[in-house]
């Protein structure tokens, strides 16, 4: 999957390593709730009692990452105001695989998040 920022472009590449849980549930490395990480989003913690309007979350391993004033993007390429979606524009796929040395099939590597 692709991690994209929304008016700064593409910032990470990693692979989705468990299935969705609410974000009540998850715990990181350590046994770490990510409601004892310093979040910005109060909504999600306002919300965290229910599975319809909270929120779901998974675990990635980042393969390739970099910081937010050095997210990639050019002009014309895919961004998606969805939580998660396919990619299948041909000239974003070749860019993020080159920007992040991602190596695969566009199905293989075709999520962004």
């Amino acid at each position: 999957m692709f991690a994209y920022m929304k008016g700064l472009g593409y910032v990470g590449y990693g692979i989705v390593t468990s299935e969705a849980v609410p974000m009540r549930s998850f715990l990181g490395s350590g046994g770490t709730t990510l409601f004892e990480l310093p979040l910005r989003a109060q909504r999600a913690r306002e919300n965290m009692d229910s599975d319809e309007i909270g929120e779901w979350v998974v675990a990635i391993d980042w393969k390739s990452t970099v910081p937010r004033d050095q997210a990639r993007s050019f002009k014309g390429i895919f961004a998606n105001q969805n939580i998660a979606c396919k990619l299948s524009d041909a000239a974003t796929l070749e860019f993020l695989k080159r920007e992040f040395d991602v190596a695969g099939s566009a199905a293989e590597i075709g999520r962004c998040g």
